[in-house]
């Protein structure tokens, strides 16, 4: 086994309706990003209150990841801002360091 690496990288983590996260991931594919993963059925409190899923698809929530490089940080808050200003949700920016093994 080689010597294990860390690349740094950029972490988007968003939250927001199912419907409203199949349009931006759609606009995500058109843009090239590559590097996401989506968790479905996300709960959670925050300004308005308990966010649940209540067994209608309009109503629930999904996690998206995005890993990426800093530079395409810029083009991804372009594309989900209106979409977070419209519906609510969350969206968070962090640096991450990726293990290249």
């Amino acid at each position: 086994m080689g010597p294990v690496t860390l690349q740094p990288v950029k972490r988007i983590e968003i939250v927001l309706l199912q419907d409203a996260m199949a349009e931006v991931t759609g606009k995500l594919d058109a843009l090239g990003v590559t590097g996401y993963s989506i968790i479905e059925d996300v709960l959670g409190r925050g300004e308005r209150g308990l966010r649940a899923e209540i067994g209608l698809g309009v109503f629930q929530y999904q996690y998206l990841l995005i890993v990426c490089e800093e530079a395409r940080v810029g083009p991804i808050v372009e594309t989900v801002g209106p979409y977070l200003r419209r519906f609510g949700g969350l969206s968070l920016i962090s640096d991450a360091q990726r293990i290249i093994g």
